[in-house]
């Protein structure tokens, strides 16, 4: 199945919709948990040619809006690893994960930390495009 990309409010947001399905108000009525904007805020300031998709299913919120937790950043067309908004060790957290960070871990599926610092870091430090 194909993928559209639908413009969102946010800088270079995007969401990924199944081709025929973007008139649906769980892709059109939705938005970014407010963790995932201050890091998108964050990143701009350091890598403004990025693009931000959020994907997956959102979460029905109050007023018939959809709160989406998983966002892909790419650039060129190209993802470069993917953050999630999850709850873990009793918060929410962010979950960084790509194919640098999974080769430098020994077990789990995700890079979690609760500070928006140290989630700027893993991101900066490990997202990158394909190198020779």
């Amino acid at each position: 199945m194909s993928e559209v990309l639908i413009p969102m409010q946010g800088y270079n947001l995007y969401r990924a919709v199944p081709a025929g399905d973007e008139h649906l108000d769980r892709y059109a009525k939705c938005y970014v948990h407010s963790m995932l904007d201050d890091l998108m805020a964050a990143l701009a300031k350091q890598r403004p040619a990025w693009t931000y998709v959020a994907h997956g299913y959102g979460t029905q919120v109050y007023g018939g809006s959809y709160r989406v937790d998983c966002l892909r950043i790419c650039e060129n067309g190209q993802q470069l690893g993917t953050v999630n908004r999850e709850w873990f060790s009793r918060g929410d957290s962010y979950a960084i994960d790509n194919h640098r960070l999974r080769g430098k871990r020994e077990r789990g599926r995700a890079t979690h930390t609760k500070d928006l610092k140290k989630a700027v870091k893993h991101i900066l430090d490990n997202f990158y495009g394909l190198t020779p």
